[in-house]
């Protein structure tokens, strides 16, 4: 019978909420210990008893804001108890170093008991949710180019904690929603016939504005502050400029080189054919983003080169401070890297785990977990190929997007299910002796290639998982993919 699209996706996910640890150069992936009710709870309270101490003596902002510090807990939680943060993985134990070597540096931090986590996330991001509690994205990780840099987004996450910036935004927000002057307006407004809607909305905005020139105000506080952590920890104050301008391009595709097809895709008995390459539709792709661009007066940040401006009188002032390349931050930069590649996985985003993982096995292209993953990519691109979801898990080609991003996207969607899958079988042969046969990813891999040709014996396939390795995290998934197989 055939599944849902939704049925699909969701077990698909099953597998992959995770990061991974470095065994040679071989990565497997990392569990997250699973929350226990006493570290729950302890969350809850921290925040039920700072949505307590608000200060408001009339009971609608109470209400309000207790509601909007129990939101904040249950947010965190969900994202842990998701998987979509990790704790005690390799990437926070780094992070943590850091933070650790910014509150020794910074006295008036030691009082705060921070709790640092990874977001499972490509985008180039970070968020102080007070009471201590950092998220830090691995789009921030593999795209800052030292240990500095990442250690200015901790500093200004803690700068955001310190200024007691999210209370502050939860009041200012109650302060407009409360105004007398708005819900006059707004109540007006609901008595006229005509353009309602547009006059609401500009409304909305000039209220909204106003609180979001306090969250603008914020940034420039959080980063000032940031610096003075910055410097006091021994990193070089240059480091937070470079950062800002990193921002600057970060909607930016991380690779941008060709990927080179015919190293990869040509074999003996099926030799890569330039067509593929081709696109027959309008070279004119997409849509223009470029004319929808948000009000200047509605971004929660000020332009990230206006951020550079205001900090860099200050780092004249500091000085220069020089400090060494760690080898600890390459690494834990590789597995940031590599994690993201699995997030697009788990977001099914096929082509683009495929298109980050081409161009970093060009750079180590002995690499198993590489290797696997771009097997993996293919399998699943011909099993939603097959049963007509592929436009679900691969983007279409944009004129914004990058040319080398165009050829994959192309390349994909100009070969069938059936070459698709002929392709994933001779790039994993060609390169099998690089992998360890005992790799339970490896094995998980045979599994899919073995249920997609043989559906048939879809009962048995896990059960022979099963007896060779002891993995659950991947056995889980080869038995929901069981269920979907279509006879």
């Amino acid at each position: 019978m055939r599944r849902t699209i939704c049925q699909i996706i969701f077990a698909l996910c099953l597998i992959n909420n995770t990061l991974f640890s470095q065994k040679k150069d071989l990565f497997t992936p990392y569990h997250t210990p699973e929350n226990n009710k006493e570290r729950i709870d302890s969350l809850r309270w921290d925040f039920k008893q700072a949505g307590e101490n608000n200060g408001y003596s009339d009971t609608a902002s109470k209400r309000i804001f207790k509601t909007a510090m129990l939101d904040l807990s249950e947010s965190i939680i969900s994202s842990d108890t998701s998987h979509l943060v990790f704790r005690k993985d390799p990437v926070s134990e780094y992070l943590n170093t850091i933070l650790k070597k910014i509150i020794a540096g910074n006295a008036e931090l030691k009082n705060t008991n921070f709790k640092l986590y990874t977001s499972y996330n490509n985008e180039v991001n970070a968020a102080n949710y007070s009471q201590g509690v950092l998220f830090i994205n691995l789009g921030v990780i593999y795209r800052s180019a030292s240990e500095d840099e990442l250690a200015f987004v901790i500093c200004h996450e803690m700068g955001h904690n310190y200024l007691d910036h999210v209370v502050k935004g939860i009041k200012k927000r109650i302060e407009v929603y409360r105004n007398t002057g708005f819900s006059k307006e707004l109540s007006k407004l609901s008595k006229e016939e005509y353009n309602t809607r547009a006059k609401t909305i500009a409304l909305l905005n000039t209220y909204l504005a106003r609180h979001l020139n306090y969250s603008r105000e914020y940034e420039l506080q959080a980063d000032s502050i940031g610096l003075r952590f910055l410097k006091n920890s021994g990193y070089d104050p240059k480091a937070a400029y470079k950062q800002l301008m990193m921002l600057d391009t970060c909607d930016e595709f991380y690779f941008l080189k060709p990927i080179p097809f015919k190293k990869y895709f040509d074999f003996e008995d099926l030799k890569f054919e330039q067509r593929w390459l081709s696109n027959e539709e309008s070279s004119d792709w997409g849509s223009n983003m470029a004319s929808f661009e948000i009000p200047d007066s509605l971004k929660t940040h000020p332009d990230a080169k206006i951020r550079g401006a205001v900090l860099l009188p200050m780092i004249k002032i500091i000085g220069k401070i020089t400090t060494a390349q760690k080898s600890e931050f390459t690494t834990t930069k590789t597995i940031a890297l590599y994690g993201g590649l699995e997030r697009y996985i788990n977001e099914n985003k096929y082509s683009l785990s495929l298109y980050n993982t081409l161009q970093l096995l060009d750079q180590n292209p002995n690499e198993p977990y590489l290797i696997l993953n771009t097997v993996r990519c293919l399998l699943e691109v011909s099993f939603f190929k097959q049963h007509h979801y592929y436009s679900y898990v691969v983007d279409l080609p944009d004129k914004y997007f990058p040319p080398a991003y165009n050829d994959l996207l192309n390349f994909l969607s100009n070969i069938n299910d059936k070459t698709t899958l002929t392709i994933a079988e001779h790039f994993l042969n060609s390169r099998k002796h690089l992998v360890d046969p005992n790799d339970p990813f490896l094995g998980y891999i045979e599994a899919l290639t073995k249920l997609k040709k043989q559906p048939g014996t879809k009962n048995t396939i896990a059960d022979e998982y099963a007896k060779k390795y002891t993995d659950s995290y991947y056995l889980k998934d080869i038995k929901n993919r069981s269920l979907l197989i279509l006879e």
